[in-house]
C-alpha cells in the first residue's frame, strides 16, 4: 500500500477508503479534483440501496464534509468540478459558495438520452459545477474546450475568429458527449455508473497541466484516471468499495500516455 507521500513519485494510485478520512492524510495538494458522488437516489454501490437513501439533512451534512476535504486538498489555484443530478443541484450550489468556492460556470451536460418521465419533462441532463478557490488565479486551458464557431463552420465568414470559440455552458451537443450504453466498447461490465471519457478528458485538459496531480474522491470505474494518465497527469483515486477499487486498478494498469 502506498504511503500518503508516494503519489509524488507514482503515475497513479487507487486507494480504498472514505475520502473524508483519506484526503486530509495526503501530503501533496491537487491542481484538479473531479467529484461524481453518490446522488442519494437509491443506487446500490455494494452496500444496498438504502445506503444511498439518507435523509436530506444527513446527506447534505456528508456532502459538506467531503466538499470541505476537497477544498482543503486543492492548490491555491486549483479547481473542483462536481457532477450531480437534479435532486440536489441547488443545495450543492449553496454549499459550494458557503465554503468559499467561486462557481465559474454551472454547466448542463446533455447526455443525448435519459430517463422517460410521466407528468414532467424527460431527464436527459446532469449538472456540472466548475468551481475555483481563487477567482483571479486558476488554470484554464481554453484550447481544450474550443470549437469552430458557426461563422467558421457554417457561414465561412471572414470576420470569424480563427481560434474558434469556447464551448457553451450546455455540453454534449457540439461536440456530442453521449452517456455510455451497456453495449458501448468503453463500458465496463458490472459497474452501475460509468462516465464517458469524452466528458472527463476536456475537464482534465482544461483545468490542469502535464505533471499535475488530479484526484477523484469517488473513483468508481476510474474514468478520471484514464483521462489523466493518457494526458500526462498523475492520478489518485479514492473508492469506498473494495470491489470497484479493484476494477479501477485493473482498468488503469492497461492505460498509458501513448494511446
Amino acid at each position: 500500500m502506498a504511503t500518503p507521500s508516494d503519489i509524488e513519485t507514482l503515475a497513479w494510485d487507487v486507494r480504498c477508503g472514505d475520502c473524508c478520512a483519506l484526503l486530509p492524510t495526503l501530503v501533496e495538494p491537487a491542481r484538479l479534483i473531479f467529484a461524481d458522488p453518490p446522488y442519494n437516489i437509491g443506487v446500490d454501490y455494494g452496500n444496498g440501496k438504502k445506503a444511498d437513501k439518507l435523509s436530506d439533512m444527513d446527506y447534505m451534512s456528508w456532502v459538506e464534509a467531503w466538499m470541505t476535504a476537497c477544498r482543503d486538498q486543492l492548490t491555491p489555484d486549483g479547481a473542483l468540478w462536481v457532477l450531480i443530478g437534479d435532486e440536489y443541484a441547488i443545495e450543492y450550489g449553496v454549499v459550494l459558495k458557503r465554503l468559499g468556492f467561486t462557481i465559474r460556470s454551472w454547466i448542463k451536460w446533455y447526455e443525448s438520452f435519459g430517463v422517460n418521465c410521466s407528468r414532467k419533462f424527460n431527464r436527459t441532463s446532469r449538472h456540472l459545477f466548475h468551481c475555483v478557490r481563487d477567482f483571479k488565479r486558476f488554470v484554464f486551458n481554453a484550447e481544450a474546450v474550443n470549437r469552430p464557431s458557426d461563422r467558421q463552420a457554417k457561414y465561412n465568414d471572414k470576420r470569424a475568429n480563427p481560434r474558434g470559440k469556447l464551448w457553451d455552458d450546455v455540453w454534449g451537443i457540439n461536440p456530442p458527449i453521449p452517456r455510455l450504453t451497456g453495449t458501448c466498447k468503453e463500458r465496463i461490465p458490472d459497474f452501475p455508473t460509468q462516465l464517458p471519457l469524452a466528458l472527463l478528458t476536456p475537464i482534465v485538459l482544461c483545468a490542469s497541466e502535464p505533471g499535475d496531480l488530479v484526484i477523484d474522491p469517488f473513483c468508481g470505474s476510474g474514468t478520471t484516471g484514464v483521462a489523466s494518465i493518457r494526458n500526462d497527469r498523475r492520478f489518485l483515486g479514492i473508492e469506498k468499495s473494495d470491489k470497484f477499487a479493484k476494477l479501477a486498478r485493473l482498468r488503469l494498469r492497461g492505460v498509458s500516455n501513448e494511446e
